[in-house]
């Protein structure tokens, strides 16, 4: 009786081996899948930084040179100055973009934690420009890597306005959660709209 369960065993076998080749098939179609949506974030998400911040500075720049050219015949000191401010936006553009640049060469275990990493955005812009800073930075805990990307994105955004429109003596910047909100405040004694 025993030699004729063999080719059972043997169709068993075989039957679970397909299984188990099919199982192996899926799993490699999920990964890769996977790998796929992972590189259509970053691109998305490469798009949305550079959207937000280096194209908006480039334009900017575009058009101010573009107004300078005018300015120049009218009122050359005033010129002057605006083409002083047109180099500091090249400079911070460039800045902009190593910033981009370091991101994707980032190892995920490299980054800061949100709170350590805007302080030390708004520190480097203070020591930069010379603003008297006040710094409140809370713990938020965890936050999703696009959401805590887009905060640095915020506050370097808001410091920028700082220095280019607001003449600010002081700014102070506070991060502090709420409920399960994080809240970024940054508020400076500049000469507003």
């Amino acid at each position: 009786g025993l030699p004729a369960l063999y080719p059972l065993v043997a169709a068993a076998g075989a039957a679970a081996r397909r299984l188990l080749d099919r199982q192996a098939e899926a799993e490699s179609e999920l990964a890769e899948e996977q790998g796929r949506a992972a590189a259509e974030a970053e691109r998305a998400r490469l798009a949305r930084d550079m959207h937000d911040s280096l194209a908006k500075t480039v334009s900017g720049i575009g058009f101010a040179a573009l107004a300078l050219s005018r300015r120049i015949e009218r009122d050359p000191r005033s010129a002057a100055d605006e083409a002083r401010r047109l180099a500091e936006d090249a400079r911070q553009a460039t800045r902009e973009a190593r910033e981009i640049i370091v991101g994707l060469r980032a190892e995920a275990g490299e980054a800061l934690p949100l709170s350590s990493a805007l302080a030390t955005q708004a520190q480097a812009w203070a020591e930069e420009t010379g603003v008297d800073l006040s710094l409140a930075i809370e713990e938020v805990g965890d936050l999703h890597p696009q959401t805590a990307r887009e905060l640095e994105w915020i506050l370097a955004e808001a410091l920028a306005n700082c220095r280019r429109h607001a003449r600010a003596a002081k700014v102070g910047v506070r991060l502090r959660r709420l409920g399960a909100r994080a809240v970024l405040t940054v508020v400076d004694d500049g000469v507003g709209f």
